[in-house]
């Protein structure tokens, strides 16, 4: 195991900056997870840790030790990308080998390295196996299992999972959960997926446009997130946003409200406030936290469009004109939501988010 830290890293493809200055510290032993949309420079900033992607500017640390001029192959780290890679004429035992046969090993250290990982990633019964003969969820743990035999300080997992269907999926993301308690090495995953991000990992790095937006645990990203663009990433489905403005101001008390609303504005404590009446501002709400519950006391009205049904709940797609379009969770039995009715949704303020001009959360709960 080994920490890692990344230092002012940069990255430039001729004259396009992709990476601005990455810097991030990971603890030892930790599990991290990379996030954002394509594009955002997630992937490229793995390849850079791994040696595979060169660096403009900065410093790649691991174990405290400069890496900037070290081989990929001497850095102690190993890599599993989205593509299982595995050799198709090789058995699964010679697969997880390879490396250590190209290292010269001799071949009975060579079998235990492998069968005691396999024994991890319960392969044991697979071993004479060609790739072909498995599946999807199987040959994924083959690749981990190439990359454990090796014994990295650090792993690193690009898309892992993307190429495997929505129940292999899950299955996986228990495996890895279940790996990374037994074998504890500080991992690095790059994933376009929320939901694998904030079920595996420790903590969150939140990317976009090649820069870090916030790095924090996984609810500390859904409870305060740092400006709209983190609130609306995390969390599915995401986030609802409503144009609204500030109506009056007594001190850090803010009075909101939005076209639509009925029951008056809506009142905030604001820590650090600097809002004028008459501002421009965005209110989020979360999809589980609007409901027909009429013991809230703000409301707005809104046509229900569509429904999706998922079996214990069901999301509803509607329109509050003129506030705009929201997504709200009901449960799928009971007072059930049908599209082309209108609908009184309830939400509480202490559960809603505001968001300045530039994007800025302007509430930070305790």
């Amino acid at each position: 195991m080994a920490y890692l830290e990344l230092c002012g890293v940069k990255k430039r493809f001729a004259s396009l900056e992709v990476i601005h200055g990455l810097d991030l510290e990971i603890n030892e032993g930790e599990f991290i997870a990379i996030v954002g949309p394509s594009g955002c420079g997630k992937s490229t900033a793995l390849r850079m840790i791994c040696g595979l992607e060169t660096m403009s500017e900065g410093d790649i640390r691991i174990g405290g030790v400069s890496v900037k001029n070290v081989t990929p192959s001497k850095r102690g780290v190993a890599m599993v990308f989205q593509s299982y890679a595995l050799y198709p004429h090789m058995t699964v035992e010679e697969n997880m080998g390879f490396s250590l046969r190209m290292e010269g090993l001799p071949r009975r250290q060579q079998h235990e390295k492998v069968l005691e990982a396999a024994k991890t990633l319960r392969l044991e019964a697979l071993l004479q196996r060609k790739p072909k003969e498995l599946s999807g969820g199987q040959r994924q743990r083959v690749a981990i299992g190439r990359a454990i035999v090796r014994k990295p300080k650090i792993f690193l997992f690009d898309e892992p999972l993307s190429n495997l269907d929505s129940e292999l999926r899950v299955q996986m993301r228990v495996e890895l959960a279940r790996l990374h308690r037994e074998i504890g090495s500080t991992m690095v995953y790059v994933t376009h997926d929320q939901v694998e991000a904030l079920t595996l990992a420790d903590r969150i790095v939140v990317m976009r446009g090649g820069k870090v937006e916030q790095f924090d645990r996984p609810m500390e990203l859904y409870t305060n997130p740092a400006n709209i663009f983190v609130a609306g990433f995390i969390g599915s489905p995401r986030m609802n946003f409503l144009d609204a403005v500030v109506d009056q101001v007594n001190g850090n008390s803010v009075a909101v409200s939005f076209e639509g609303l009925r029951g008056g504005s809506v009142a905030f404590e604001i820590e650090d406030q600097y809002l004028r009446a008459g501002a421009k501002i965005t209110l989020g709400i979360r999809p589980e936290h609007l409901s027909s519950d009429k013991q809230e006391n703000t409301f707005v009205e809104a046509k229900i469009d569509f429904v999706e049904q998922l079996g214990s709940m069901c999301y509803a797609h509607a329109s509050a004109f003129p506030a705009g379009a929201l997504i709200a969770t009901m449960p799928a039995e009971g007072n059930q939501a049908v599209a082309g009715e209108t609908r009184t949704l309830a939400f509480a303020a202490r559960r809603c988010f505001l968001f300045d001009g530039e994007g800025k959360s302007l509430i930070v709960r305790k």
